[in-house]
Order: structure tokens, then C-alpha cells, then sequence
């Protein structure tokens, strides 16, 4: 018996529960992307309200705050609840980690890994079937995605992101046959909320639409369109920032301006002088 939450889940994605099968996965992780956003406003205001343990959301409330706030998360949370979710529908579903800082999910179907990631926030809209090819190239804009194998027999990967042809320090080996257990995450969310660490130190908020990519980093606001223009603007105040979000993002329930006010409370001014890293 499939759970409400993962019913509830289904339909915010516009979805039904079917078999097990690589085309419905496809399905889940596609309509995944275009409706949840990636974002670290939930991490903020869970983390400030100290809420569960290691401030990642149970499945049933990761499903309540989509709908009531239109929460999605960063990789800590989105791809353990979309494990979660996975096996609840019949698939042999798993976490790993690619790096130090980065949870995704593999899925293992018949006699393949395929990799699933849903928070990533790179252009990958279909899940990954690791041994089929010798290199997996997703390309949006000046991002490019390579996943190449290192060592197919012991399920070794290579994940690199490339932005306008240069090399990011995202740039991971992973094991595809490794599941990794909940200790070994939840250490790794554990230190993604130290002090200093990427997501709680600045705004961030990602989101696929069909003719465009909109992103916003702290109050840097970039619309990426399939032809390769870029529109840019610096946002003034919090109103401005609320506004993007709720007419560019189409995301008018999400409680941004909560997340503000828990950077200051951190001592961090999202209206400062971005890093050469951070700016445009």
C-alpha cells in the first residue's frame, strides 16, 4: 500500500503511481524538477526554528510544507525524501554521496545503476543510466554536465561542471554501488549546517520552467533563456526580492523574507558586495 504522503507527493507533480519502470522514473524526476524549487529558505528557517533532528523534514512534512510554503530544499533534504518516496512506489532506491557536500539517489532497475538526482541545480532532466554510455554530456546555456566512468566494474563515476568551458570546483568521484547508511548522512547534513557552510551563508533559490531557468543568489536575480541570453538585475530591498520570487519564480508563498531575517540574524547582509565567485 503506497502512503498518502507519497499519493500527495504524486499529485503535486501531477503524477500517478504505476509499476516500477525506468520511463515512469523519468517521469518523477522531470516533473520533479519543474515543480519543486532548489532552495536554501527552507534550510534557513528550519535550522533557526530548530526543527527535527538535524533540521531535515520526515517525508510527511517535507509533502505538508511544498504545499503550504512551496518548500523544495537542497540536496540534504530533497534527494533522501526522494529516496524515500521511490521505495514507497516499488523501486530498489538508495542515497549516496557524490563529494563531501553532496547527496544524490540511485536506482537500481534490473541489472543497472541509474543515477537520480533532483537537487543538483544542473541541467539534468532525466535520470542517468550510468553503465549505458561511456560519457553522459547535459548541456544548458554555458553550463555543461560530463558523467563519465572511471571504473565500471567497481561502480566508480566522474561528475564535472563546466561553466562557459571552465572546469567548477564541482568535480566528484562517486561510487554508485555504495548505499550509504543514515549515520553517514546525517553527518553530512550535520556539517552542512556548521558555520560557514555554503547554504547557510547566503539566499538561494533555483528553479526550472519550461522556456527558461530563473536563479537567485542573495539579491542577484539571473534568467537563463535556451538561446543563450541572460537577463541580470541587482535587487534594492527585501520587497523586490519578494517580488521576483513571487512573479518571476511564480513561488508567492514562500517565506523569503523569513530566510533574510535568519541570515542577519547570522550576521549576514544579502545586499553586500558578492565574491568574485558569487557575482555574475
Amino acid at each position: 500500500m503506497v502512503k498518502n504522503s507519497t499519493k500527495r507527493y504524486l499529485n503535486a507533480l501531477r503524477l500517478t503511481v504505476e509499476e516500477p519502470s525506468f520511463s515512469y522514473l523519468a517521469k518523477i524526476m522531470n516533473a520533479h524538477l519543474f515543480t519543486l524549487p532548489f532552495e536554501n529558505v527552507s534550510k534557513l528557517i528550519y535550522y533557526q526554528e530548530n526543527a527535527w533532528e538535524n533540521y531535515t523534514p520526515d517525508t510527511q512534512s517535507f509533502v505538508d510544507n511544498f504545499e503550504k510554503y512551496k518548500f523544495g530544499g537542497t540536496c540534504f533534504t530533497v534527494n533522501q525524501k526522494v529516496a524515500a518516496i521511490l521505495q514507497d512506489l516499488g523501486f530498489d532506491a538508495y542515497n549516496i554521496n557524490m563529494g563531501p557536500e553532496h547527496i544524490a539517489t540511485v536506482v537500481r532497475l534490473q541489472s543497472e545503476h541509474i543515477l537520480v538526482d533532483c537537487a543538483v541545480s544542473a541541467p539534468i532532466f532525466s535520470p542517468v543510466r550510468l553503465e549505458r554510455s561511456d560519457r553522459n554530456i547535459y548541456i544548458y546555456h554555458d553550463e555543461k554536465i560530463v558523467i563519465s566512468p572511471m571504473d565500471k566494474e567497481n561502480n566508480l563515476y566522474e561528475f564535472k561542471r563546466y561553466i562557459k568551458g571552465t572546469l567548477t570546483k564541482d568535480q566528484w568521484v562517486f561510487d554508485a554501488g555504495q548505499p550509504r547508511s543514515q549515520s553517514y548522512l546525517d553527518e553530512m547534513v550535520a556539517r552542512s549546517h556548521q558555520q560557514g557552510a555554503m547554504f547557510m551563508s547566503l539566499l538561494r533559490l533555483q528553479i526550472w520552467q519550461p522556456t527558461r531557468n530563473i536563479t537567485l543568489k542573495n539579491n542577484r536575480v539571473r534568467i537563463y533563456h535556451p538561446d543563450g541570453t541572460t537577463e541580470k538585475r541587482e535587487l534594492q530591498s527585501i520587497k523586490e526580492i519578494e517580488e521576483v520570487v513571487q512573479h518571476e519564480f511564480g513561488l508567492e508563498k514562500l517565506p523569503v523574507r523569513k530566510a533574510i531575517e535568519c541570515l542577519e540574524a547570522r550576521g549576514i547582509d544579502v545586499f553586500a558586495s558578492l565574491n568574485k565567485e558569487e557575482a555574475f
